[in-house]
């Protein structure tokens, strides 16, 4: 990172007031080549940069508003820091298209997010995901800013606005908003927001990033300043006892049982089972290949005795091309039909609050946690790239059991630390302690 160039003359407003308003430049340098004047007006100042190139010569950019009036904003109005970072930036740009490398039009926070989608499908991995924190956070807010210009500042108001704004209220098409309920606990309401506010930070820094590489844009330094809210991403994985898991499939039909059962036995996400075909199950391998994992992965899950039996059941004497699971009447399971089963079976399970289906994806890898097994083998059956994502969530179960082995190992005294109880001679015994004068 550049260093930030001082001038006593230009850094303040109050010492730029003290400046002769004329028409050229106050001029100082922050760079071989590169220099960032500050023109003095009636009402004001503005900033000016100048580079020079010996096979082109003298080159200007006017930078913007200079904060003389109005607080800098990092847009329009900027501090004298910020012109010089705006400066550099401009300098890059330049350095890039005289190379054959610049681009091509003044790419805004939109168009990087297209480049960003173009990739992701020649690369074949999902994008609903993000498409919709970029449709409905990101472009609205940011979309027509470009890239060179978007600042630190701006990403940051931007960052702490989607967690501390009102909730926006959300309805149907044609129905009126209703308001939400409000979380019975205020503070992780606000901790769960600002987990949501740092995922789409990332978003937004994964395709300003792929400009970047692409070589679309010359500096990072403005959202790589940008820190995400610290010590808010903790886990709190809830899971169903067996109790509870055998409840559930007692009070479900035929058709949603064995659902439930699969994911109980597999820790598969919902879609994951809704697309394994009858021939994605191997007895002899006692595996399962899921073919639509998160993120276009692929990924084949171990099964246990009774996970083959679930398999064997649901595939017994079927085409290997037909769906694995099926609802009642033969169809596909669709993308939300599982949302209101999972409420009625709460329900009659007496389960509550309600489960939801990925709760039985977290249960499978409690339970797996709870018993010993690796934090590395969890993460492959889950499909996880690394353990990272698997220790946030499941490895305070692993060390709760190694805590409990602990406790139960330690050998007891049975001395008391009552008011009433004999003082404990501590040197007495000591064979260092005994014997004469001692």
């Amino acid at each position: 990172m550049a260093r930030t160039v001082r001038d006593t003359r230009l850094e303040t407003r109050t010492s730029r007031l003290k400046l002769k308003a004329r028409r050229d430049p106050y001029w100082k340098g922050i760079q071989k080549g590169l220099v960032v004047g500050y023109r003095k007006g009636a009402k004001g100042g503005t900033w000016i940069a100048r580079a020079y190139d010996s096979a082109v010569g003298r080159r200007f950019e006017p930078l913007g508003v200079a904060d003389d009036i109005a607080d800098a904003d990092g847009v329009r109005t900027l501090s004298f820091d910020q012109a010089q970072e705006r400066a550099r930036s401009w300098l890059a740009q330049l350095a890039l298209a005289d190379a054959g490398q610049g681009p091509r039009r003044l790419l805004t926070v939109q168009d990087a997010a297209e480049d960003y989608f173009a990739d992701f499908r020649a690369r074949g991995r999902a994008i609903d995901e993000f498409r919709r924190i970029i449709d409905r956070d990101i472009v609205p807010a940011l979309g027509t800013i470009e890239v060179a210009k978007l600042t630190t500042r701006r990403i940051r108001d931007w960052h702490q606005n989607l967690a501390f704004a009102p909730v926006p209220l959300r309805a149907k098409q044609g129905e009126k908003p209703k308001a939400r309920k409000p979380h019975f606990d205020p503070a992780e309401a606000l901790r769960r927001r600002k987990v949501t506010a740092n995922h789409k930070l990332t978003v937004l820094k994964a395709l300003l990033n792929h400009a970047f590489r692409e070589n679309q844009v010359a500096s990072d330094i403005a959202w790589r300043k940008v820190r995400p809210f610290p010590r808010v991403d903790v886990a709190i994985v809830r899971f169903l006892s067996e109790e509870e898991v055998l409840r559930l499939l007692h009070v479900t039909d035929a058709a949603f049982q064995r659902l439930i059962y699969a994911a109980i036995m597999t820790g598969c996400r919902y879609q994951e089972l809704a697309g394994i075909r009858c021939g994605d199950y191997s007895l002899a391998a006692k595996k399962v290949f899921v073919r639509n994992g998160k993120g276009g992965k692929a990924r084949h899950v171990r099964l246990s005795d009774e996970g083959l039996g679930v398999f064997d059941a649901v595939t017994l004497g079927r085409p290997r091309e037909s769906l694995a699971f099926c609802r009642p009447d033969g169809s596909a399971w669709g993308k939300n039909h599982q949302q209101r089963l999972m409420r009625e079976a709460s329900a009659r399970a007496s389960i509550e609050p309600p489960a939801h289906f990925h709760l039985l994806r977290h249960t499978h890898a409690s339970w797996l946690a709870m018993r010993r097994v690796s934090l590395g083998v969890i993460a492959s059956q889950l499909g996880h790239s690394d353990t990272r994502i698997t220790e946030k969530h499941y490895a305070h179960l692993a060390q709760s059991y190694v805590d409990e082995e602990i406790r139960s190992n330690l050998p007891r005294l049975g001395f008391s630390l009552a008011n009433d109880a004999p003082v404990l001679d501590l040197k007495a015994g000591c064979p260092e302690n005994s014997g004469p004068g001692k």
